[in-house]
C-alpha cells in the first residue's frame, strides 16, 4: 500500500510551518514505505503522520538549553531513535519482515 495523505492534510494535523509539510511528508513516506511496504494504507498514513510530526517538531541541533529563573539546564538531544520514539515503528511492526541474516550451518 502507498501513502495517500497529502501535504495539506499533514500540515493541518501536525501544525508548524505549512511550507515544511511537503519535505517532511516525502521523508516520512520513504521511511515508512521502506520499513513495511505491505502494511495497509491506513497504517502507512498514521505512521507517516507520527514520524512527520516528530521531524517537524524536532530541533536540528544536538544541544538544547532552557532557563527557568536562576537555573539553566543544557542537554544533548539524539534523534537516532526517532522512528521508534514517534510510534511509527510500533504501528508498522506487524507488517515488518524480519530476517535472520546470514546463518551458517556448523558440522556436529
Amino acid at each position: 500500500m502507498a501513502v495517500t495523505i497529502t501535504a495539506e492534510e499533514l500540515a493541518s494535523l501536525i501544525g508548524g510551518d505549512p511550507g515544511h509539510a511537503p519535505r517532511v511528508l516525502a521523508v516520512a513516506a520513504a521511511r515508512v514505505d521502506r520499513y513495511a511496504p505491505d502494511a495497509p494504507g491506513e497504517i502507512h498514513n498514521e505512521a507517516v503522520i507520527r514520524l512527520a510530526g516528530y521531524l517537524a517538531q524536532s530541533d536540528y541541533g544536538g544541544i538544547s538549553e532552557e532557563t527557568i529563573g536562576p537555573m539553566t539546564v543544557k542537554w544533548t538531544i539524539s534523534h537516532a531513535a526517532m522512528f521508534r520514539n514517534s510510534g511509527a515503528a510500533g504501528l508498522l511492526a506487524p507488517w515488518r519482515t524480519h530476517r535472520a541474516g546470514n546463518v551458517e550451518e556448523t558440522a556436529a
